[in-house]
């Protein structure tokens, strides 16, 4: 869990030997409450997670479930932007939060500004 990965690392993955154990470090810094580990994995490791299991793991989407529920920006950033598995892959509860997904950020607005 501590340390970086070396982002370059990425187009490598699909030669891992250990790709379960890559993947479950990444979906802990995912989990954690850190928001440096998941913006590190969110910006530079998630685009390739596809290339370490052939569907998505139970925990991964059980992440992204609940913190698409909680209206994360990030997380539905990072998922609409990346190429991970096909739609029917994700299961159920991740395809909902995802279609229902509303931002828990407010909204700027440009009639805020006190000046």
């Amino acid at each position: 869990m501590a340390g970086a990965l070396a982002t370059w690392s990425g187009s490598f993955w699909t030669h891992f030997s250990l790709k379960r154990e890559a993947m479950q470090t990444l979906v802990e810094k995912l989990r954690s409450s850190s928001a440096e580990s998941q913006d590190y994995v969110l910006r530079f490791c998630f685009g390739w997670l596809g290339s370490l299991a052939e569907k998505p793991p139970f925990t991964l989407q059980s992440v992204l479930a609940e913190r698409l529920t909680a209206g994360d920006i990030r997380f539905k950033e990072a998922l609409d932007s990346s190429l991970l598995w096909e739609d029917e892959h994700w299961d159920e509860r991740v395809r909902k939060a995802r279609e229902s997904f509303q931002s828990a950020e407010p909204a700027f607005d440009d009639g805020d500004i006190p000046f």
